[in-house]
């Protein structure tokens, strides 16, 4: 993302020269009837972490809810650089239903959602971690966000109404982002490695009939874990019998 001189740079000697901090953007409100809604980050410091808190009202008739459930409202999130390259791709089931118990942070990072309750009239909390750092131990991962080469921007794409669920319900959904930053070490040789980026892609396959079925992975790039989330959102009877890597 950004060149830095000083790879051999110690963890400790930036962890001694930075603070961190906590920047609240403006809400982003899901458009009538859904939609994708993109916002800049701001420029300011070493990006490690967003926190989305994401809560919403389902009013109205509801006759065909969304087999995902409340998960479905958000369809995607993206955090990406510059012309388009992708640091966190993924939709809210996807987040909810697997991501989420194999982040590196150290626990649940959304204990409190009902994302994976059914459809159901009322007030709902799907709340997400942007991991942009490896881990919450290294300064890995870190995204310098005041590079002049460097724009990240936040996309929400909220899913229509109408996908939710059949029967002319009304969604309402706002969503808040907090950064979590650290400041930029005055002296250049404190500067954390900047020279990795960590990223986290979603890839949906459709899968139909019995048989094999073997997933090529994606080239490129060095695999932390891939996570393998089949028959989601599906009956009981659609399963599989054996794994094989």
């Amino acid at each position: 993302m950004s060149a830095n001189p000083a790879q051999t740079a110690s963890p400790l000697a930036f962890e001694a020269n930075t603070r961190q901090k906590y920047i609240e953007m403006p809400t982003i409100t899901k458009p009538t009837g859904g939609g994708t809604v993109s916002v800049q980050i701001p420029r300011t410091g070493l990006l490690a972490r967003i926190f989305l808190i994401i809560r919403g009202t389902i009013t109205g008739t509801i006759t065909g809810p969304n087999a995902f459930g409340k998960a479905s409202v958000i369809n995607r999130v993206r955090l990406f650089a510059n012309s388009g390259i992708d640091i966190f791709n993924i939709s809210g089931a996807g987040y909810h239903y697997l991501l989420r118990k194999y982040l590196n942070l150290g626990n649940d990072t959304a204990p409190q959602t009902d994302a994976k309750s059914a459809i159901a009239t009322g007030p709902f909390n799907l709340d997400m971690v942007i991991p942009v750092a490896l881990n919450t131990r290294d300064p890995l991962g870190l995204i310098m966000l005041q590079s002049e080469q460097t724009v990240l921007t936040l996309s929400i794409t909220f899913e229509s109404d109408s996908i939710v669920a059949t029967g002319g319900p009304t969604v309402a959904c706002t969503v808040d982002p907090v950064l979590e930053v650290f400041t930029v070490p005055q002296n250049r040789a404190n500067w954390p490695r900047l020279d990795v980026v960590h990223q986290i892609l979603e890839d949906q396959i459709a899968i139909s009939g019995a048989g094999q079925y073997p997933y090529q992975w994606p080239r490129g790039n060095r695999y932390l874990q891939v996570l393998h989330g089949c028959g989601m959102a599906v009956a009981a009877a659609d399963s599989f019998t054996q794994t094989q890597l």
